[in-house]
Formats: structure tokens, sequence, C-alpha cells
């Protein structure tokens, strides 16, 4: 099964999100499917796994430094591989969301 992750962060900003994302990656790769991740780019790119990585233009969010923001438009441009993932029919079977939130 092709398999598309769609993420507001990943590697190199290391927390729990990240750290999810590669792991259910790596467990589904092992298992036979193929897996892209699209996520937001950081600047420096050392992604050695072995599933795709498609990273989408981004900026820094002033509050939060570390976290980026997709730029509205950042979608590929058509005839790239990054395109074609996005645009071949790829199925998400479930979605994960981790969100930060306040018990207070």
């Amino acid at each position: 099964m092709k398999i598309l992750m769609l993420s507001d962060v990943y590697f190199p900003r290391v927390n729990g999100v990240s750290t999810s994302i590669q792991t259910f990656c790596r467990e589904l790769v092992a298992l036979g499917h193929e897996v892209a991740i699209v996520a937001p780019d950081y600047g420096s790119d050392a992604h050695a796994d072995e599933f795709e990585l498609i990273r989408l233009p981004s900026r820094r969010i002033a509050f939060d430094p570390e976290d980026r923001l997709i730029r509205a438009g950042a979608l590929p441009s058509r005839g790239t591989s990054a395109r074609r993932t996005i645009e071949s029919g790829t199925r998400v079977p479930s979605a994960a969301v981790a969100q930060p939130r306040s018990w207070t």
C-alpha cells in the first residue's frame, strides 16, 4: 500500500511527533508498504531513512523559532517526483494528530 503522511513537524526538529512519525514510517516500510512524508523545510536535510521525504518551503514562527510554518502555495511544481507522489492517489488509512494541550 502507498501511504502518505503529512506533518507540520519532522526532523531536525526533535520532539515526540518527529520520533513517532519516523518510527511508524520505518515499521510500515518493514511491512512492505511504500511511505512518503510531507513536512516543512528546515533548511538542512540529513535524511537517511528508507522512505521518501518531501520538504515544502516554510518560514520561522516568531514566538517559536524551532518550529516552521509551511508557506501558502508551497505544493511542489508539476512534473516533479514530489508532486507525482502527492497526486498519485496515495491512500492514507488513518491519521494521528499530536498537538500540545493545556489542561489548566
